[in-house]
C-alpha cells in the first residue's frame, strides 16, 4: 500500500483533468486516511464545477457506505442528464 501511494505522489494529471469533458463526481470521505482533504480542494482549484459529495465515512466508500454513494451517484447521473438535454 505504501509502495502504491508513493507511485501516486508522482503522477501529475492536471492538464488532462482541466481539459476533460465530462461531468465529474468527487466521492469524498471524512475520515479518509490515505487520500487528504487537500486533494479535493486542489481539484476544484482546476475544476469549480466539479461535483463533490461528502460522507462521515473512511476510504472505501463504495463497500462502507454503499446505499449513500449509490444515492449520491444516482443524483448526479440525474442532475448530468438534465443539464445536457438543456
Amino acid at each position: 500500500m505504501g509502495a502504491r501511494l508513493e507511485e501516486l505522489a508522482t503522477v501529475d494529471v492536471t492538464p488532462e483533468f482541466e481539459r476533460c469533458p465530462v461531468p465529474i463526481l468527487y466521492l469524498r470521505a471524512k475520515h479518509d486516511r490515505l487520500v487528504l482533504r487537500d486533494s479535493s480542494r486542489k481539484m476544484q482549484e482546476v475544476r469549480p464545477d466539479m461535483t463533490v459529495f461528502t460522507f462521515d465515512a473512511p476510504h472505501l466508500l463504495l463497500q462502507t457506505v454503499p446505499v449513500q454513494a449509490w444515492e449520491a451517484i444516482a443524483i448526479f447521473v440525474e442532475s448530468s442528464c438534465q443539464e445536457k438535454a438543456r
